[in-house]
């Protein structure tokens, strides 16, 4: 089960009643799909909004939006040596930040 904060109702943890989302932990969205809609409602409420939706939506569909972001794609530099050089440095900021956790550690057994 899992609490909806708007409507303040516990819901199965299933896609029928909550939104996927990537980005969260359990792969769910904090509130449930009703609420989630009545959100959507009140915010397409708002006439300037409701028009730069509508009009990306017809980009989109004419094919605009879809050449933008192959522009920008070719703007990203995805070459294998800018590939490997940013794989060299996460694996040094993870180095970095180990020996940093460590010392730091050492330290606090230091004190005791």
């Amino acid at each position: 089960m899992k609490y909806c904060p708007r409507c303040g109702e516990e819901k199965p943890v299933t896609t029928e009643h909550w939104c996927r989302n990537c980005q969260t932990k359990d792969g769910l969205h904090g509130y449930c799909k009703a609420c989630k809609a009545d959100i959507h409602k009140e915010y397409m409420k708002n006439k300037e909004v409701k028009e730069r939706v509508l009009r990306k939506t017809i980009e989109w569909q004419k094919g605009i939006g879809k050449e933008k972001w192959r522009i920008i794609r070719k703007r990203c530099d995805t070459s294998q040596k800018k590939v490997a050089w940013r794989h060299a440095r996460t694996k040094r900021a993870k180095d970095f930040a180990e020996k940093y956790v460590k010392t730091i550690l050492q330290k606090e057994d230091e004190k005791k």
